[in-house]
């Protein structure tokens, strides 16, 4: 699912996409450290076959995308992309639907591979939007693998209980992974109504 699934992102990202409900909103208060006042919501810009007609500032980017991870319960992905002291920062909370921020990311953008390896200022317009979507490949924890100290590019769980570990992946809660390194992905799992660190997945960088 790209929630920027227009003509613009796929002419920027050279690939096809697909249209799909996003909700946007206004960016949610922050502390300063963790996010500028005012962040630009670039949809008005997406249907725009160059960034820079539209003046898209990448110092400004914010989006939100719902994600329905059980049957009549949804959270938010609220992410956005800011500069402080001359360095952009990438930022993505998941955010319960009383406005509780569940769960908070952020990471200098050059830190984030997706980002980092962005050429322009078009390809990091798309690739912005991309690591907003969601990861189609694991969206369970029984898509987990189990913890293999010896595999080539092992996950490493967020807990150093085993057995609770296992029980996580058993239960075959929703989860949400993104890029979180250069790395590596972080994945999240929704319990109980709470978000829940499951750890990280490393690949080639």
């Amino acid at each position: 699912m790209r929630i920027f699934g227009v003509a613009a992102l796929a002419m920027l990202a050279g690939c096809t996409a697909e249209v799909s409900e996003t909700v946007t909103t206004p960016e949610a208060a922050a502390p300063a450290s963790q996010a500028a006042p005012e962040i630009a919501d670039v949809t008005a810009a997406i249907e725009a076959t160059e960034v820079a007609d539209v003046g898209v500032d990448l110092c400004r980017l914010s989006a939100q995308r719902r994600w329905d991870y059980a049957e009549g319960l949804s959270v938010t992905i609220d992410a956005a992309v800011f500069c402080e002291n001359g360095q952009r920062v990438a930022r993505r909370d998941i955010v319960g639907a009383d406005g509780e921020r569940l769960y908070e990311f952020s990471a200098p953008a050059e830190h984030v591979a997706i980002l980092a390896w962005a050429e322009s200022d078009e390809a990091f317009f798309a690739a912005f939007a991309e690591w907003v979507d969601k990861d189609p490949w694991r969206t369970r924890t029984s898509d987990l693998p189990a913890y293999d100290e010896g595999a080539e590019f092992p996950f490493y769980p967020a807990t150093e209980d085993r057995a609770q570990f296992d029980a996580w992946r058993a239960g075959d809660h929703p989860i949400d992974c993104f890029v979180q390194g250069m790395e590596s992905l972080m994945c999240v799992a929704m319990i109980d109504g709470e978000a829940v660190e499951m750890g990280v997945q490393s690949f080639p960088g």
